[in-house]
């Protein structure tokens, strides 16, 4: 698989070219140190896999994936970088991986067993079809987006997250945590922006700090001042709706 390295860190390019060099499917076919000459090198060389570093001169990788998925060869981009908190971006934009720095062994393996596998699973998929159909049958697997479902970043991965799983989202300052029966996540990016990407038949704002799902609503409670605490299935904490949000809320329960 033809692989171009983007760093603009020669350390991080030689180290993963040390750590690609083992697998003999890869093929380093060059090295960019910058956004824009990166997608000069790409679009010449049209490479099956970009490792994709963050903060760059002259364009970062976020810039340089949004133009990357543009083109008509789509290749595979991992992003290779030291900031977790744009992992949820990085998937917005179909990335096959994201890896953080410092690089380990098995985290490079895993990554290059995913684009494996996905080849093989595009090439199984397009068996039988003319090239035209298999071009566009592959634009659509790279564009595709996942319905019904929220990523956010667990560790070193993106945990996808049925929204039915969902309880409650809060936030505590810059963090938010998404709540459901069996784990709470952590979720890069500010409430209002989390609350976009809902649905708004689903989920409801009732309060600056929380969002609440509410098919899991179990029980609603009287408070002060005429507004109610909120009690999730299978879930000790109680959410409250403030004064801001009650007409909202009112309306969405049917009250």
């Amino acid at each position: 698989m033809r692989t171009i390295i983007v760093d603009d860190e020669l350390p991080a390019v030689r180290e993963l070219k040390f750590l690609l060099s083992k697998y003999p499917e890869i093929e380093i076919i060059g090295e960019a140190y910058d956004g824009e000459d990166a997608l000069e090198l790409i679009k010449k060389q049209k490479p099956d896999i970009v490792f994709l570093d963050i903060h760059m001169t002259n364009r970062d990788g976020i810039a340089t994936a949004r133009e990357l998925i543009t083109l008509k060869s789509v290749p595979f981009i991992v992003f290779a970088t030291g900031y977790d908190q744009y992992a949820l971006q990085a998937f917005e934009l179909n990335a096959t991986d994201y890896l953080l720095k410092p690089f380990r062994e098995e985290r490079i393996e895993a990554t290059i067993v995913r684009i494996m596998n996905q080849i093989e699973k595009k090439k199984t998929m397009a068996k039988g079809l003319s090239e035209k159909d298999t071009e566009k049958l592959l634009h659509q697997t790279i564009n595709l987006k996942l319905a019904d479902k929220l990523a956010v970043w667990e560790a070193e991965k993106i945990k996808i997250i049925d929204y039915h799983e969902i309880l409650y989202i809060s936030v505590d300052g810059r963090q938010c945590t998404v709540h459901t029966q069996q784990e709470n996540y952590m979720a890069y990016m500010n409430l209002k922006d989390l609350e976009s990407k809902l649905p708004k038949d689903r989920f409801l704002r009732t309060h600056r700090a929380y969002i609440v799902n509410l098919s899991n609503i179990d029980e609603i409670k009287l408070w002060f001042n005429h507004t109610f605490l909120i009690q999730m299935k299978n879930c000790k904490d109680q959410i409250p709706v403030s004064r801001t949000y009650i007409k909202g809320f009112r309306n969405a329960i049917g009250l």
